[in-house]
């Protein structure tokens, strides 16, 4: 396996957000191979995450076949932007991303944009209790991404691999696959910061196959969990973002965490 890498770099952390692990096709017929990539960037302006290896923690994919670490298969040539990888089980498998810390610095009216506009609650919270908001919001920050694909006709009840959390920082965990849920019926999900249900996480559903962008969101309840009507054929995104204040750090104020889970339906 090859994964993939972009020449295309990242101009400003405040208008690409939005992160996931994107399929050439997120479902297939038969075992075989299918050309993954990372995406970043909102409807307008999406493109290639500009890899560079070092940012990569951990590279993995959790089948039915057991885990297998990608992580050693990275490429030493930086200008491939896609990669084939082998599904060689009939089932559902689920591809999972983790990046190192980067550092942001924004003015203070665009970072009280970002941070409304995301839902991120507990530093809006915290920066408005200390009279903060005409300052600079500076945050390192992670990534992590998960995407769904699903070979064959498989059991529908094998999806206990997807459907446990794994133990991210920051986590969407699908409580069904949704390709097995009916049209129209609810798909819940569960976020989890740090172990725990997340209460009063903004997620967004993002159609990734359209100029659409984000269809609807929902913010979560106490026990972390909201739930989306299963959207129409294609390939869709969940996305949310944390973050906690954090002191002593040179290069930030806050560990702010962004999430997805991508996924095709049919």
């Amino acid at each position: 396996v090859v994964f993939l890498a972009s020449l295309i770099a990242l101009a400003s952390p405040a208008h690409a957000h939005d992160f996931w692990v994107s399929a050439d096709d997120y479902t297939l017929k038969e075992p075989g191979p299918t050309e993954l990539g990372v995406m970043i960037g909102h409807a307008e302006d999406r493109t290639h995450w500009a890899y560079k290896p070092e940012r990569v923690i951990s590279l993995r994919k959790i089948g039915p076949d057991g885990l297998t670490d990608l992580q050693g298969s990275l490429p030493k040539d930086a200008a491939q932007a896609t990669a084939a990888i082998d599904l060689a089980e009939v089932g559902l498998h689920m591809v999972v991303i983790e990046t190192t810390h980067a550092t942001s610095d924004l003015a203070a009216d665009k970072f009280n944009d970002y941070v409304a506009e995301e839902g991120v609650t507990r530093i809006s919270a915290y920066r408005a209790e200390r009279s903060l908001e005409d300052q600079n919001g500076r945050e390192i920050y992670s990534r992590r991404g998960k995407a769904l694909l699903l070979v064959g006709d498989p059991d529908p009840a094998e999806t206990g691999h997807v459907t446990t959390p794994i133990g991210m920082t920051l986590e969407v965990i699908p409580l069904a696959s949704p390709y097995s849920v009916g049209d129209g019926e609810p798909l819940w999900f569960e976020i989890r910061y740090r172990g725990e249900p997340l209460e009063g996480a903004k997620v967004n559903l993002v159609s990734l196959d359209t100029s659409a962008g984000d269809v609807a969101s929902v913010t979560t309840g106490p026990d972390g969990r909201g739930a989306f009507d299963k959207p129409s054929s294609g390939t869709w995104m969940m996305h949310t973002v944390w973050s906690a204040p954090i002191a002593g750090n040179p290069n930030g104020d806050f560990d702010t965490t962004f999430a997805s889970l991508s996924f095709g339906t049919q």
